[in-house]
């Protein structure tokens, strides 16, 4: 596995593609973050491969737990007010990163389910 992946980034333009062969997501304000699992061992990257993994340990503890030998995952690290919009300015707090932590246990269940549903488990 690559030790980091370039990202690929947004481009701005006037509107969206057309046709029904395009996805669209929506775009959170906050930190690109790769979360790279070899093994047991955890690497959260920015989008220029800094190594954040110590800024987060609750979240490099998450990934750790998922049910994979090994994975990388692309994301973004928001700080989220009480209305669930997402803001750059929000530095991601040791709760939000708790709280992120929470949805990695939610999808690691997730993915268990999935795993055995399809007799890969």
């Amino acid at each position: 596995m690559p030790s980091w992946i370039k990202p690929q980034l947004t481009k701005l333009v006037d509107q969206p593609p057309d046709g029904s062969e395009w996805l669209h997501e929506l775009k959170f304000d906050g930190y690109r973050m790769h979360a790279r699992l070899a093994r047991g061992a955890v690497r959260l990257l920015t989008r220029t491969a800094l190594d954040w993994t110590h800024k987060y340990p609750a979240i490099a503890a998450a990934v750790a737990s998922l049910p994979a030998r090994q994975a990388y995952l692309d994301g973004e690290l928001c700080g989220v007010r009480p209305d669930g919009t997402t803001s750059f300015s929000l530095q991601p707090l040791p709760p939000i990163a708790a709280k992120i932590a929470q949805d990695l246990r939610f999808m690691r269940t997730l993915l268990r389910r999935r795993l055995a549903a399809s007799g890969r488990s």
